[in-house]
């Protein structure tokens, strides 16, 4: 087993988030979710930031003044979207309003659908990586400068780099204080990954919190719902898809043992996405025993 790392949550222990990709449901119920999931023992409530969900900046300071104890953040902020003055005004605001429980998490982006949508050129993979590096260097810069912001004691939210790439992760490896790696990702990969950015981060690769998303949950009987996977991964077969580890399937035991294989590699904090079709009794199973297993 490799060696574990320390990790960026007070306590010691394994971080656990929950993301909500509730769709163009309402405020209240995410407000309500947040509230349950803070009652089950999840660390962090996680939004994406998606054209047809709720505007996720708002929508966690509202989350973090009505549940005080979690931390709040992004699954994730897609960086072509944002200026990076303007966002780190937001970020400042939300992170002051939440007591410094926020984490700036950023991606590359990859929905290009969206982009024409809301009218911006879509980016080459390598002009997109060189914006989330410039975006997370430059709001760094910026919530430091004291006279950007209104003052506060609070220190600056620690910032998380989302990715697969060998230049966005050797980015990140210097820039981030946790990397969240993309699911579609196969085991052997994603211990790869691991090891690349390991490599790239040098003396502060103990440092870094490692982070890893379970885009689907179907535990006992349940079909898993693959349209996320297999919209950005369209090639692969059913079977591929439900191999790969973003994806608990099977039994409770099962869904562990798995979760075990990526703790062994390094992952020490996981998010497990809450979509309409997986419901609450599954996922206070699943942290109970995650918790348990930790």
């Amino acid at each position: 087993m490799r060696d574990r790392k320390k990790v960026h949550d007070v306590t010691g222990k394994l971080i656990v988030g929950l993301g909500l990709g509730l769709g163009p449901a309402p405020i209240k119920d995410y407000l309500d979710d947040s509230h349950r999931a803070a009652e089950l023992g999840f660390d962090v409530i996680e939004l994406p930031d998606h054209l047809g969900m709720v505007a996720p900046l708002p929508t966690l300071a509202a989350i973090a003044t009505a549940v005080p104890r979690v931390r709040v953040t992004n699954l994730v902020l897609n960086a072509s979207f944002y200026r990076p003055h303007l966002l780190a005004r937001d970020i400042a605001a939300v992170h002051q309003l939440s007591g410094g429980r926020f984490i700036t998490s950023l991606g590359a982006g990859y929905a290009e659908q969206e982009f024409a949508t809301v009218g911006i050129p879509y980016p080459s993979p390598g002009q997109r990586v060189r914006t989330v590096t410039s975006t997370a260097s430059a709001i760094k810069d910026i919530l430091a400068d004291p006279a950007f912001v209104t003052h506060s004691d609070t220190p600056p939210p620690l910032t998380r780099i989302a990715g697969a790439g060998d230049r966005l992760l050797a980015s990140a490896a210097q820039y981030a204080d946790m990397v969240l790696f993309d699911p579609v990702l196969t085991e052997s990969a994603l211990a790869e990954r691991i090891d690349y950015t390991r490599a790239h981060a040098g003396a502060r690769a103990q440092d870094i919190t490692f982070c890893f998303s379970f885009t689907d949950i179907a535990l006992d009987d349940r079909t898993p719902d693959l349209a996320v996977l297999r919209s950005v991964l369209p090639h692969l077969s059913e079977e591929e898809l439900l191999a790969l580890p973003a994806v608990l399937k099977g039994s409770l035991d099962e869904a562990i043992a798995k979760i075990r294989r990526l703790r062994e590699l390094g992952i020490d904090y996981l998010t497990f996405d809450r979509t309409p079709s997986v419901d609450w009794n599954t996922l206070e199973r699943l942290i109970t025993a995650v918790r348990q297993d930790s």
